[in-house]
Order: structure tokens, then C-alpha cells, then sequence
């Protein structure tokens, strides 16, 4: 076994420029750990991987009586630390090569054709933009891609409320050896209050994320997520989540099967202070030897607002 502690800041503000109209601005920092299993992650690491996650972003936003547009960009900042590796053999790994930035820059623009009910169109581009030009494999990961969505936002009685949209994503690489990645993106987001203390959630989406594993240049994920909430008391609130992700590595063979279950609780203490305790069992199934496991975890936080 072994133990992790990691920290997140985050504050969000917003300008009201005048009552239709206003800009918000958050940004936030992370220091966190990589769990066991994670891809880049070595079978001989000693420890799992520190890093870092720096993020800003600003949002305008602006309504036309039954017309709403939005505008911003947003940046992350990800940084890698060493990691520290069993002998034989070399003693750390080196992940300069994974350092990055990664931009976006999105806009959308929606129309409530009745009370509760908007269709919307959501455009977004992105770059990807590691700080070296090579990794230690000699592959480049620098890429640019974009993705173009429209759908249906909706908000029925207070008791469901959520989204669903469907469009087209596009994912185009420096390196030659690395294919173009485009296809089907969608999502879906709800919420559904069935009494006044317990809150339903779900959460669908597809979408290329990165990967520096030799020879790959990223993979396409299908994310499901379900979760609940209850008020058991008015300072304590038990939840449980869970999620299947089913990750199709571009350029390659492999398929993963990412699932996890987690139960948790949350205390109140005050308006600004909480404590919270969970459990997480996950696991992946590979279609490739070696690259399957189960993880059970504990996680005890403790968060302060202002």
C-alpha cells in the first residue's frame, strides 16, 4: 500500500457588465499524483508520478431576449515531475517530454424556441503543444484539431434538467506516422431531483484524449457516468458514482475497458469547511497482456471555501 496527498485551489469570478450581459474568469492549480494503472505510468515505478495542472480560462456571455451567445478560451498548463524507479536499471524516468500546454478556444450561440427548452450550436478549436519537439521515442505529439456540435438544452419543472448534443470531431498531428483522427463526438448531461434530498446524475461523452505511450499519439474515449446524491442529514450527504470508459487506442490494436465504483460521504463542519471520506474500487480491462488490474483506494479531503 501506499499514501498520496494532493492539492487543488481554485477561484471563479464574475464581471457584470450590465444586467444582460457579464465575463467570468476562474483558474485554479492542482498538484496531484498519477494512481497505479495510468498509462505512461511504468510497471517498476517506485512511487506514482507527481505533477501539476495549472488552468485559466474567461467566458463572455451575452442574451438577446430568447437568444444567448457565448465566448472565451481557456489554457492548461500540465508539468511532470521524475519518476523515481525500482532497480535494476536507471533510477528515474525522465518526463520533460510530456510537459505541455493545451489552448481552446470556444464559442456558442443558443435560441429558447419555448419556456425551458434552447437549441444551441458549440464550436470549438484547439492546440496541443508539448515543450519538446520530439519525445525520447522521437515521435512528435504537437497537434491541432477542432469539434462542432449542436443540440438541445432543457430544463423541465426544476426536477430534470441537463443537455444532449451530437457533431463531428477532428484531430490532426504533427508527426507524419500519425493518422488523423475525426469521427462522431457526442454528450449528454443530467440532473434529476426526484425529492428535495436526492439529486440523480449522469454524464456522457466522447472525445480524443493524450497519450505518450511509444508509438501512439492518443486514444478516443466513450465516457459513461452515473451518480447520486443524498441529504441524509442537512450537514451530511452520501453519494455513489459510477463510470465505464471504453478507450480505442488510434494507430493500434489496443482497447481498454477503464470501470470504477465509489462510494463517499460529506460533512459539512460550516458554510466554508467539509470533510470528505471515500472508497474507489477500479479497474481496466486490456485486450493486450499485461495491461490489466484492480485498484481499491481510500481518500480522505478536507475543503475550504470562501
Amino acid at each position: 500500500s501506499e499514501n498520496t496527498t494532493d492539492v487543488t485551489v481554485s477561484g471563479r469570478g464574475q464581471l457584470d457588465i450590465q444586467q444582460a450581459a457579464n465575463i467570468v474568469l476562474e483558474g485554479g492549480y492542482q498538484y496531484l499524483h498519477e494512481g497505479r494503472g495510468t498509462l505512461e505510468l511504468p510497471g517498476n515505478a517506485a512511487e506514482p508520478t507527481e505533477y501539476s495542472v495549472t488552468t485559466a480560462q474567461g467566458t463572455f456571455n451575452r442574451t438577446f431576449s430568447r437568444v444567448q451567445i457565448s465566448a472565451g478560451a481557456s489554457l492548461q498548463r500540465f508539468d511532470y515531475r521524475n519518476t523515481k524507479l525500482l532497480p535494476p536499471g536507471p533510477s528515474t524516468l525522465d518526463n520533460r517530454d510530456r510537459d505541455r500546454d493545451i489552448v481552446n478556444v470556444f464559442g456558442q450561440a443558443g435560441y429558447e424556441f419555448s419556456p425551458g427548452y434552447a437549441a444551441f450550436l458549440r464550436g470549438t478549436y484547439n492546440e496541443r503543444n508539448y515543450d519538446l519537439t520530439f519525445d525520447q521515442s522521437g515521435y512528435r505529439h504537437d497537434s491541432r484539431g477542432s469539434e462542432v456540435n449542436g443540440g438541445i438544452q432543457f430544463e423541465l419543472t426544476r426536477l430534470l434538467i441537463g443537455q444532449i448534443y451530437a457533431g463531428y470531431l477532428y484531430q490532426n498531428f504533427d508527426d507524419y506516422r500519425f493518422a488523423t483522427v475525426s469521427g462522431a463526438a457526442y454528450g449528454a448531461q443530467f440532473e434529476w431531483y426526484p425529492t428535495e434530498l436526492t439529486t440523480l446524475r449522469a454524464n456522457v461523452r466522447r472525445s480524443v484524449e493524450e497519450t505518450t505511450v511509444l508509438g501512439l499519439s492518443s486514444y478516443t474515449t466513450s465516457h459513461f457516468a452515473l451518480g447520486l446524491d443524498h441529504e441524509l442529514l442537512r450537514n451530511v450527504i452520501i453519494s455513489l458514482d459510477g463510470l465505464y470508459d471504453y478507450n480505442d487506442f488510434n494507430g493500434s490494436p489496443r482497447t481498454d475497458k477503464f470501470w470504477g465504483f465509489a462510494p463517499s460521504l460529506v460533512y459539512l463542519m460550516n458554510r466554508n469547511m467539509q470533510v470528505n471520506f471515500g472508497y474507489v474500487l477500479s479497474g481496466r480491462d486490456s485486450n493486450l497482456a499485461g495491461y490489466s488490474y484492480t485498484n481499491n483506494s481510500l481518500r480522505l479531503g478536507l475543503v475550504g471555501k470562501l
